[in-house]
């Protein structure tokens, strides 16, 4: 009986060193065998426990205490984090504007749509673009998308924005491709599908 999380690798060593105690020493193998048919047929970890045909139930504490349901003992996992985002698709002509992810960090290096925190209305949507020295000419909403990763999930919601066609003044930091050249040379991670529009076509 241990109450503590099986998943700390305290916990393991722990159970690792009481049971090296009892390991009969010519049958290590047949030891650890018995245990995993044990571990799968009889104290089955998404289910109630087969005491009454447990070889071992006579040693078992927690039979004994009638906290068979409170093992195998996991700590709650953290929910994900929610991150609203708003993307980007600004087209200029036949080019759109992809961006360089910082060197470290979620999807490190990568390129990726221009996006912003939160959920952008058309107006500041914009605003954005023309802070990038861009000159917007229309916007249309490109729906909303969820991606989820191991610890956070996008939400997110997008516009497509094509400037004017002799507008050519872009940030060091976001350069524009055309559609073949994005189709293969960048990259671009599966988390920005919905909204690579040049991938739809």
């Amino acid at each position: 009986e241990n109450s503590s999380d099986i998943l700390k690798q305290s916990t393991k060593r722990e159970i690792e060193k009481n049971l090296e105690k009892i390991m009969p020493v010519h049958a290590s193998g047949a030891f650890n065998q018995s245990l995993m048919e044990l571990g799968a047929t009889v104290c089955v970890p998404n289910g109630m426990a087969k005491c009454e045909c447990c070889p071992v139930a006579e040693f078992c504490m927690a039979r004994a205490h009638d906290t068979v349901l409170e093992y195998p003992k996991k700590a709650a996992k953290k929910p994900r984090k929610i991150e609203e985002k708003t993307i980007l698709i600004i087209q200029n002509g036949q080019e759109f504007a992809i961006q360089k992810r910082p060197q470290n960090g979620l999807l490190a290096g990568l390129y990726e749509l221009p996006n912003r925190p939160g959920y952008l209305t058309q107006e500041e949507a914009i605003r954005c673009v023309e802070d990038m020295k861009l000159m917007p000419v229309h916007i249309k909403e490109a729906g909303s998308s969820k991606h989820i990763f191991s610890h956070v999930e996008w939400h997110m919601k997008g516009y497509e924005i094509r400037v004017d066609e002799l507008e050519k003044n872009c940030s060091k930091e976001m350069i524009f491709a055309k559609e073949e050249v994005l189709k293969e040379t960048y990259s671009i991670p599966s988390a920005f599908e919905a909204y690579c529009v040049w991938k739809q076509k």
